[in-house]
């Protein structure tokens, strides 16, 4: 991927999810108010309810839930025939002050990750981490997972993937990674909303995909269901860009 077209995926991505698609209808609306008011008036009604909706408990649970196609491992379930443990990368937090200003990995970083420790000491199998940069200048997200899984877990990966910048990406440089290796069947660690798209990816790539899903799905019920957050509208905004990327990765890739 070129950073002409990654540019331009987060651009219109972040016009299709909201609340950019709702600025953007909410701007439509005020451009046609001198020539259509009834018009006008019913776009930007609908801007404004749809960002109350995206932004309840009750909505952002039904559109994550309706990603969730893989169920989470038992504790019992058998890795015996898989090869690695792969953990992709989920972003990354610039300039914590409580890290000396250092960038360090996001919180949904950190929940795959922890996830990926547990498989690992359960069963002994070795880590890839993937993810490389995105717009910054700074350090990989390979390199910030591994940081973690050195100084918080104390555990090092055996296999670093630090070139990628999407998820299909991540799947082409570890699956060049493990072919060397030798390993042709993973245990995938991603977040349940990602992982259809996931593991579609890497078995494009000719590997065989045991999913080990992060699922959150503790959503709020009763009348806080439909008390606005941000982030309820953040999970909202997260399952949009995921069934939109369903949509967008058999054309491209």
């Amino acid at each position: 991927m070129s950073t002409i077209e990654f540019l331009l995926v987060k651009v219109l991505s972040s016009m299709v999810v909201p609340p950019g698609s709702n600025i953007i209808l909410a701007l439509l609306g005020l451009l046609l108010l001198p020539f259509a008011r009834r018009v006008a008036a019913l776009v930007v009604l609908v801007a404004v309810t749809s960002l109350y909706a995206f932004s309840t408990a009750l909505v952002a649970g039904a559109l994550e839930r309706s990603l969730y196609e893989h169920p989470a491992l038992s504790p019992g379930t058998e890795l015996s025939a898989v090869g690695a443990i792969v953990v992709l990368g989920a972003g990354s937090y610039p300039g914590r002050l409580d890290y000396d200003g250092r960038v360090t990995a996001s919180g949904w970083t950190l929940e795959r990750l922890r996830h990926a420790v547990s498989l690992h000491r359960r069963t002994g199998l070795p880590l890839l981490v993937a993810g490389g940069l995105g717009l910054s200048d700074g350090p990989t997200e390979a390199e910030l997972m591994t940081r973690s899984l050195e100084n918080d877990f104390g555990i090092a990966p055996v296999f670093v993937e630090s070139r990628s910048r999407n998820t299909a990406e991540n799947a082409v440089y570890s699956a060049a990674l493990l072919a060397e290796a030798g390993i042709t069947r993973i245990a995938l660690v991603t977040h349940a909303t990602h992982m259809s798209r996931a593991v579609g990816a890497f078995e494009r790539q000719g590997l065989t995909v045991a999913p080990a899903p992060v699922v959150t799905g503790n959503f709020s019920s009763g009348v806080n269901a439909f008390r606005p957050g941000a982030g309820a509208l953040a999970v909202s905004a997260y399952a949009i860009h995921e069934h939109v990327g369903r949509l967008w990765y058999p054309l491209r890739y």
